[in-house]
């Protein structure tokens, strides 16, 4: 099933009509649905939750870390040369330090060797500091200041490219949150979407422009339109915008346990009132659904030995 589907099913069972608007577009059900999704996640390991990552740019010369979005844990790094592939062996942050005492962005470029899963932001406190004010001190060329990015794990890969390389690398990861949006530029050739032509007043309220040339109703600034051109006329704006479909938006349990996935944002919302016999009841039943999903993953092959992990832990 699709975003659009599971909506209607969390909504109906739930009796939340106030989440959606009349068309059934999101107005806040769709963040307990992705609250549901996460509840799946962290109860069950997927069958498929394992997949393989090739980083879009790769390790590009110079470079010495790469980040990932949703990942759970690494279980393997290949760097693939015209040379042929090679598997980094893996280490903790304290021996890359102790191995490369230079700044890891001053440290002489060769063929990447190991890698590490490592913490790269700084604390709460230092969040607005800059790099160079610690220059000297500590190396801070891995580190992430002045934003923070709970979304991402970052790959620590020595010693440092000394030309381009293609990383393959084998992981964990968590669903992709539903967005109902649009994704990155790469993806948006391939996703359905509808045209067509608003207005937008400077009290702002948006209209729907209906081919006919003619004002159609009122509708709420989604989200997902992605405005393709636009001209102002005093107090009138016209928007050329495109909608992302939301029946291309589908993820593992949308489309293998989509009763599982709309139970678990009901357990969610339950989580919300304070009702945790809701909560606990809808669980226990999720439990039964995805039971044989347990099976599976008991009977995985892990002959090469790796330990599964938290991402964030070195």
């Amino acid at each position: 099933m699709n975003l659009l589907e599971i909506r209607k099913l969390f909504i109906k069972a739930s009796g939340r009509y106030d989440l959606v608007y009349s068309n059934y577009r999101n107005r806040g059900a769709d963040y307990y649905i992705n609250a549901g999704q996460r509840l799946l996640d962290s109860q069950f390991e997927r069958t498929d939750s394992e997949a393989w990552h090739t980083p879009v740019s790769g390790l590009t010369e110079g470079s010495y870390y790469l980040d990932i979005d949703h990942c759970r844990y690494v279980k393997k790094v290949l760097v693939v040369s015209d040379t042929g592939t090679v598997r980094l062996e893996r280490k903790n942050l304290r021996w890359m330090i102790k191995n490369y005492p230079q700044p890891f962005s001053l440290g002489q470029g060769g063929t990447p060797v190991y890698y590490a899963v490592i913490p790269s932001r700084t604390s709460p406190e230092l969040e607005h500091r800059q790099a160079s004010e610690f220059t000297g001190l500590v190396d801070t060329s891995y580190q992430t200041f002045g934003t923070e990015d709970y979304g991402k794990t970052r790959l620590l890969i020595l010693p440092k490219a000394d030309k381009d390389y293609e990383i393959e690398i084998l992981a964990s990861f968590y669903s992709r949150p539903f967005t109902g949006e649009w994704f990155d530029q790469d993806r948006e050739n391939n996703l359905a979407a509808t045209e067509g032509l608003r207005l937008r007043y400077s009290d702002g309220s948006v209209w729907k422009c209906l081919s006919s040339g003619t004002l159609g109703s009122q509708e709420p600034d989604i989200l997902g339109a992605k405005i393709e051109s636009s001209i102002t006329d005093g107090d009138v704006t016209v928007e050329k915008v495109s909608h992302f479909s939301e029946i291309d938006d589908k993820t593992y349990w949308s489309e293998k346990f989509p009763e599982a996935l709309v139970l678990a944002a009901q357990a969610q919302l339950e989580a919300s009132y304070g009702n945790l016999t809701g909560f606990a009841n809808r669980l226990a039943s999720i439990r039964e659904i995805v039971r044989g999903t347990l099976v599976d993953v008991s009977g995985k092959d892990f002959t090469d030995g790796v330990q599964m992990e938290s991402s964030w832990r070195v």
